[in-house]
């Protein structure tokens, strides 16, 4: 509206301007046909022109994308167990039975023979039943405890009549003696020939008891 109201001014401005004009004796130039559209034309577009330099400019909103927050997946901590397990130590007197041991665990289990029968190299028939006999003192510190202490075959040839081991018939204490029969039998074939019982705790063997003979004819 305000450019159409410019260029109405304009245009009558210059209607009236050989009137308004004091007389003199040059001639008005004349215009050409379509001049004065030409300049009006122009003159608009500068007037145009100066009104949008003197308009503020119209902000232009920007929007700024805000930051993506991407969310950090931090992995659960894994648990972890830890099993502690009480080591073992086995000591003089101890043993994984809660039974004293023999050995080097324990030397207060230790024994003497006191007799052995029939004596060592001792000359037996052929094929013949025969009692091996020992008594044994319990010269340690321990008591030998029925309840968890045995007798069995060693080494040695197996002679034996019956099972290979044996219960004790009673707990000796320290300073007592042990009678300990054992049935057996002679080989058929001569020669000398030697067996071995030991008493034992578990697998704790100690007070080893020989019975050494020479088989002769029958």
């Amino acid at each position: 509206m305000r450019n159409s109201l410019l260029i109405l001014f304009i245009v009558i401005t210059l209607a009236c301007a050989p009137l308004l004009l004091p007389s003199v004796s040059t001639p008005v130039p004349t215009l050409a046909p379509g001049e004065l559209e030409v300049i009006v034309a122009q003159t608009a577009a500068r007037a145009a022109s100066e009104t949008a330099i003197l308009i503020p400019p119209t902000p232009t909103m920007t929007l700024t994308p805000s930051p993506t927050v991407t969310a950090s997946v931090t992995p659960s901590p894994t648990a972890t167990f830890i099993f502690l397990l009480p080591t073992l130590t086995l000591t003089p007197g101890s043993h994984p039975s809660g039974t004293a041991v023999s050995g080097p665990f324990n030397q207060g289990f230790s024994c003497k023979i006191i007799s052995t029968d029939p004596p060592l190299n001792a000359v037996l028939s052929a094929g013949k039943l025969f009692n091996a006999h020992w008594i044994v003192l319990n010269d340690g510190t321990e008591l030998w405890d029925s309840a968890n202490m045995d007798y069995s075959h060693s080494n040695g040839l197996k002679m034996y009549v019956g099972d290979k081991a044996r219960d004790l018939n009673e707990s000796i204490a320290s300073g007592e003696t042990l009678d300990i029969v054992i049935e057996m039998k002679t080989p058929k074939a001569s020669g000398p020939y030697t067996t071995v019982w030991k008493l034992h705790i578990g697998q704790e063997y100690f007070c080893p008891m020989t019975i050494r003979i020479t088989v002769g004819s029958p």
